[in-house]
């Protein structure tokens, strides 16, 4: 699913947000969108936006932000990586999708979703793969160092 199909799928999921009359309902839902926003790649958690407000107790104030992102979201052009880039990128840096998820944060579907092209890997997930590649030949320059340190 490409960004703009699952900003399309969220607006409209959104749009049907006022049949629901109970507030557990609503609220359940609002959640449900969010975590496919995050999911889809759709929210940049370095944004200011998304972590202003304590989403446990205002699921109301978090749609509003959730409308305001995908209003402001600036249309992508093409994915920034494809699934098969993104499984030989981690086994390059022996990194498994499991460790890549506790690592960065995110949840390990989410890591799974990208790698089988259900949603579109987020442009990070590129610059994270090349921070942990750094830290890799860092720590390998380290340990030899050290190594020689010792002799």
């Amino acid at each position: 699913m490409t960004h703009e199909e699952a900003k399309k799928d969220i607006e409209k999921l959104i749009s049907e947000l006022d049949r629901y009359t109970k507030i557990e309902d609503r609220t359940a839902l609002i959640y449900q969108l969010w975590d496919k926003l995050r999911i889809s790649g759709l929210v940049d958690d370095n944004d200011p936006r998304v972590n202003t407000k304590n989403w446990d107790s205002d699921a109301e104030g978090m749609l509003e932000v959730m409308k305001d992102l995908l209003k402001s979201r600036p249309k992508v052009e093409g994915p920034t990586m494809t699934p098969d880039e993104l499984k030989r990128k981690l086994k390059e840096i022996g990194v498994s999708q499991k460790e890549f998820a506790e690592r960065t944060g995110v949840s390990r579907e989410s890591v799974s979703n990208w790698a089988t092209g259900k949603y579109e890997v987020p442009k990070w997930v590129n610059e994270m793969i090349e921070l942990m590649r750094v830290e890799k030949k860092f720590n390998k320059i380290k340990e030899l160092i050290s190594d020689e340190l010792e002799k």
